[in-house]
């Protein structure tokens, strides 16, 4: 469950992600499709210096052809039910 609220809010609030980036490892999400999804957001920060959308990690997966089948399918689960969600919190 902590695996969840922190990619939440590695996509979702700049400040966090700037604070705890240094110190978080792809060793610390023990399901593969929580790993790979952490290994996209960290792409993503290192390349453009911001956190990721939704969107943009839709395409990136998209794009990510050393993911499984099933983990892709998965991650797309996950990003659809974050979109869902910030729906959701945002009212």
């Amino acid at each position: 469950m902590i695996e969840k609220t922190i990619l939440n809010n590695l996509i979702q609030n700049e400040e966090y992600v700037r604070k705890v980036v240094p110190y978080l490892k792809s060793e610390y999400f023990h399901d593969h499709a929580d790993r790979n999804l952490f290994q996209l957001i960290i792409q993503y920060f290192d390349k453009y210096n911001k956190p990721p959308t939704i969107e943009a990690l839709s395409v990136d997966l998209s794009n990510a052809e050393h993911l499984m089948r099933t983990s892709t399918s998965l991650l797309r689960i996950l990003l659809i039910l974050w979109a869902q969600l910030k729906v959701i919190w945002n009212g």
